[in-house]
């Protein structure tokens, strides 16, 4: 899409919906003026149904208000919280950031996106991190897919 071409309605409902709920990734599936989303957060751990939905809702009120709204429904809405489980030392995490310290044969990382529908499994071998699936060693590793932006293990 060129700098003079108009934000497609598929556009505006992710952005509306990023802007307004931190650390968002969003899908929109569109099927004539309704559609599916798809919306994952951080923000949304440990809330109610109602009050995700409340949220991804209170974002698109100016696409839908009116008779003649560009959106008229929201046919399906997902909400999810990307899932992070590990068994180490932790050093440092933010909502986009984990740092963790191998400690033993115990220690691993454990991560599902359910946006993506995607996991990856780390563990601590021989005094250093290996890809669960290949058994490669790693550094830094990019989970980027996963919705992490850096993921630094000790």
């Amino acid at each position: 899409m060129d700098a003079w071409s108009p934000m497609s309605l598929e556009d505006q409902i992710r952005q509306a919906v990023e802007q307004a709920v931190p650390d968002s990734t969003v899908e929109v599936v569109a099927n004539g003026s309704h559609f599916s989303l798809k919306v994952i957060s951080p923000v949304f751990e440990g809330k109610k149904t109602l009050e995700k939905q409340r949220m991804v809702y209170g974002a698109l009120k100016d696409l839908m208000a009116g008779s003649n709204a560009p959106v008229h429904a929201i046919d399906h809405l997902e909400t999810l919280v990307l899932d992070v489980k590990f068994s180490g030392k932790q050093i440092k995490e933010t909502e986009k950031e984990i740092t963790l310290e191998g400690e033993d044969e115990e220690s691993y990382l454990k991560i599902y996106n359910p946006f993506h529908r995607v996991a990856k499994l780390i563990l601590y071998e021989d005094n250093t991190w290996v890809d669960a699936d290949s058994m490669n060693k790693i550094g830094d590793l990019d989970l980027s897919e996963l919705g992490l932006e850096k993921l630094d293990l000790k």
